[in-house]
């Protein structure tokens, strides 16, 4: 309870009692992620914002415009600021770690790693979401992930799709030239292109099909885990609705590039490198380093 003066345009003062909270809540923080077409539970509203609570128990903020509270057929909104556009199949664990490997090898530490198909919408969604992530506020925290980010986090500006089939033209080539863009500068080295130029393996061969099909068809077979030792990361790949094969790169002070790096003591396998730095150079904007080992690198193919 509070008490509450007041001032009338006539003079004359109004004293009342109120039941309000004496220290408005954070309706902030923290925040939640929340994917289309997932069900949450409003616990509470104030202003513009709503806590709510997820399937998994998960409690947190979320602006109310992301929440399809007045269109009970699930109309997607037209604008998502957090950028929660990016779909994912209701799977259990068991269930992805029973699926076909989904990636090939383009060059030494370079996986191509396959999302599915992405409408534009979902593809401007992860854009969206690595530009929120990636935006800090007064005190250093992320606006999407609610912390400091590290310094590594920090490398990549920006992110962008292009065809998958332009950047095997430019590495068959040698060039660094993308249209109005350029590659860092070891994309024109021959141990990164030597796959564009003449396929040598059936992942090349499978990567190449990728690019002129739009259809991701990953060779058969086993594939043994590599212990850790050289730089490695992840080229996000996605078929269009109409198609075509799409490749995301981020850009970092030396131009475009995938997202790899070095290797860091705690990385057990050269997957483990290789699913660490995607996930910090883009901010998770695609997923943390465990839900990309599980996605990615775990599965009855593993020899």
């Amino acid at each position: 309870m509070v008490v509450v003066k007041h001032q009338r345009r006539d003079g004359i003062t109004d004293t009342l009692l109120r039941t309000v909270p004496t220290k408005k809540p954070n309706f902030t923080k923290p925040q939640v992620r929340v994917w289309n077409d997932e069900s949450v539970t409003i616990l509470d509203k104030m202003g513009d914002f709503a806590r709510i609570c997820t399937r998994n128990g998960k409690k947190g903020y979320l602006q109310l415009k992301h929440l399809d509270i007045d269109h009970p057929e699930g109309v997607q909104t037209e604008h998502l600021e957090v950028a929660e556009a990016c779909k994912e199949e209701e799977v259990s664990k068991d269930d992805l770690r029973a699926k076909g490997r989904q990636w090939v090898k383009l060059f030494p530490g370079g996986y191509a790693c396959y999302f599915g198909r992405l409408t534009a919408f979902e593809r401007d969604g992860l854009v969206a979401r690595f530009r929120r992530n990636r935006q800090t506020d007064h005190r250093g925290y992320s606006l999407g992930l609610g912390r400091k980010l590290v310094s590594c986090e920090k490398e990549m500006s920006d992110v962008m799709w292009i065809p998958a089939r332009c950047f095997r033209d430019a590495q068959a080539t040698e060039s660094l030239k993308l249209g109005n863009y350029r590659l860092r500068s070891w994309f024109n080295e021959k141990w990164c292109t030597k796959w564009a130029r003449t396929p040598h393996t059936p992942d090349h061969d499978a990567f190449h099909n990728f690019c002129k099909t739009g259809a991701f068809v990953v060779p058969s077979g086993r594939v043994a885990l590599k212990r850790v030792g050289i730089p490695a990361g992840i080229i996000p790949c996605c078929t269009t609705p109409e198609g075509e094969a799409m490749i995301l790169l981020g850009r970092d002070a030396g131009g475009w590039s995938c997202f790899l790096g070095g290797r860091d003591k705690t990385d057990k396998s050269e997957w483990d490198t290789a699913v660490r730095e995607a996930a910090e150079e883009a901010c998770e904007c695609f997923g943390n380093s465990e839900e990309l080992k599980l996605r990615f690198f775990s599965g009855a193919w593993v020899a």
